[in-house]
């Protein structure tokens, strides 16, 4: 089922824009390749196609305190 992401990426996998597996919308070497991993192991990708947020969204903050360093 998820056999075919665990491979190395050779510049011959890269260069032919091979996928996983045929229904992957992604190819081997692109970022958005971890999309199709997570949609075959039942995860949702949190934002849709038109940039909507499906959840909840968290922020991180800091704040500086005195001097560093």
């Amino acid at each position: 089922m998820i056999r075919n992401y665990f491979v190395e990426w050779t510049k011959e996998i890269e260069e032919n824009q091979q996928k996983a597996y045929p229904d992957d919308r992604f190819p081997y070497g692109a970022d958005w390749q971890m999309t199709d991993f997570m949609k075959r192991i039942g995860l949702k990708f949190p934002v849709g196609d038109n940039r909507s947020v499906d959840g909840k969204t968290f922020y991180l903050r800091i704040t500086r305190i005195g001097n560093v360093g």
